[in-house]
């Protein structure tokens, strides 16, 4: 395998884009330890109603990576790690209890075609993992590299947390088995590249991680509202044209905010947008607020905090904190327990959820759109989407004695899904039934194309939480900079990148 180093990685992601439009991708997690939402159990999209049993998916011919690869015998059992919670998406059942749901039994089938193809049999052990017992997880996997096992293949761990074990030196370098290639289309190409350190990389985000796919952020639009005021199709031909910013946004709001005449603002009354913590640690993302870049020595430099930064913090504060349209959620960081009734009751027309919650939505009355997070201004150079960090991803154990097996079987099972599982999730899931019309559609093509991932989040506990502080700050009203904040912390961030740095330079 031709390795990947950071020099060429831009090339490689140009030809990709070109080629077969590679994926970008980021996220976000708590910022206090203590007080995280644990969402170990997000909404799941990949169990629709369904009463019709699907037929076998069939991958596309021109596509069909499975059958380029060797068919071989290896006649052994591959294994994953996983918890009781996260299981359910590597679908290790049996056929009956596949049928029933389209992306269940796409997980089946493509099991199944990897596994005759490979020769493999799968199995599953669960370990418990929650954010607050995440330690007992990550024991789990430091136990088995330290005494040698070969018990598992493949390891799937809460994304928030799972770098903390990649910088220990717990995990297999993915970047060296020739059966990866990580400039293939199925893995997540801002991951790669913004995790790539030392010509080697750790942690796999690809196909293979459906709660990734549940986790992705949209932006819903209740058109009942929207059409009130005349914007639905402006705000379609807007997106479109790349010309859909926050600015737009809140001047839309502001046109349907309405007080109910207790002379108290609270959940009872129409507002035009709603905002959690969680929306605006995403804002970093959304309106390009880079948190770090690689220089000349291929080593990282954090650059987060500058004077556009404190600009953009400062006018997305004063909207928060000075205008009535906006409904601040203080739920526990992503909860939209209350912000949905409101979407759905015609109380909120913008609705900052992930793409689970589309699920949810289906129910409402009126009829919904989808539209990504707009750009801060029109000046920006993409549209940016996230996803919350509560997705899964995976790495290769360390200690393992055949790295080729673990990564051929890997590598096969994230091209599948790209080509079997995801189109079902995605294609007919979401595009068929939850995307009401065409130009929603399309919409949740241009949210899939954006998603991107920042180094500082990919090793989000392993830096101290930095990723989450802007958006934590600002749910402050009194915070009216963010550099008194950012001061007292810099220190730290400095600390942790550097000690990874060494980690991964100086220790391998």
């Amino acid at each position: 395998m031709k390795r990947i180093c950071l020099r060429t990685l831009s090339l490689l992601l140009a030809l990709l884009m070109l080629a077969s439009g590679a994926l970008l991708v980021a996220c976000s997690q708590p910022d206090d330890p203590a007080q995280p939402n644990d969402p170990t159990q997000p909404d799941d999209p990949t169990r629709p109603d369904t009463p019709d049993q699907p037929d076998a998916p069939e991958a596309p011919a021109v596509e069909d990576y499975i059958m380029s690869i060797p068919k071989q015998n290896y006649g052994k059992t591959f294994t994953f790690l996983s918890s009781p919670a996260r299981a359910p998406e590597l679908n290790i059942i049996n056929e009956d209890d596949a049928m029933g749901s389209t992306v269940d039994t796409a997980v089946f089938y493509r099991n199944n075609r990897v596994s005759e193809h490979l020769g493999v049999t799968f199995n599953n052990i669960t370990s418990p993992m929650s954010w607050d017992g995440r330690a007992e997880y990550l024991n789990r996997i430091y136990s088995s590299y330290a005494a040698g096992d070969q018990d598992f293949q493949l390891i799937s761990i809460y994304e928030a947390f799972a770098a903390e074990n990649a910088v220990a030196g717990y995990y297999y370098d993915v970047n060296s088995i020739d059966a990866i290639d990580l400039s293939s289309p199925w893995y997540v190409q801002s991951w790669v590249k913004n995790t790539l350190i030392n010509d080697r990389s750790y942690m796999i985000v690809s196909d293979l991680s459906l709660s990734m796919w549940n986790s992705i952020y949209a932006l819903y639009f209740n058109k009942q509202m929207t059409d009130q005021i005349e914007v639905s199709d402006t705000l379609y031909k807007l997106a479109a044209d790349g010309e859909f910013t926050f600015e737009y946004l809140l001047n839309c709001a502001e046109m349907v905010t309405v007080e109910d005449g207790n002379d108290a603002w609270d959940e009872f009354d129409t507002y035009g947008f709603a905002l959690n913590r969680f929306d605006c640690r995403g804002m970093i993302t959304y309106f390009d607020l880079p948190l770090s870049f690689v220089n000349e020595d291929e080593e990282y430099e954090l650059c987060f905090y500058n004077e556009h930064t404190e600009t953009v913090y400062g006018e997305i504060h004063d909207a928060m904190w000075n205008s009535d349209s906006i409904y601040k959620n203080t739920l526990s960081d992503g909860d939209v327990s209350m912000t949905v009734p409101m979407f759905k009751d015609n109380r909120l027309m913008f609705l900052s959820a992930t793409l689970s919650t589309s699920q949810e939505l289906r129910s409402m009355d009126g009829d919904f759109g989808i539209l990504p997070w707009p750009k801060y201004t029109e000046d920006q150079d993409n549209y940016y989407s996230h996803a919350s960090d509560v997705f899964t991803l995976f790495a290769i154990p360390g200690q393992t004695d055949d790295p080729e097996f673990c990564g051929t079987v890997t590598d096969a099972l994230s091209a599948e899904s790209k080509y079997s599982v995801i189109p079902a999730f995605y294609d007919v899931v979401l595009k068929g039934r939850t995307a009401k019309d065409e130009q929603s559609s399309a919409m949740l093509d241009i949210i899939r194309d954006h998603l991107h991932f920042d180094f500082v989040f990919a090793h989000l506990t392993a830096m101290n939480f930095m990723w989450t502080r802007f958006g934590n700050i600002i749910f402050k009203p009194e915070a009216t900079s963010f550099l008194p904040y950012y001061e007292m912390e810099a220190a730290s961030y400095q600390e942790s990148l550097d000690d990874i740095m060494d980690a991964y330079w100086k220790n391998r």
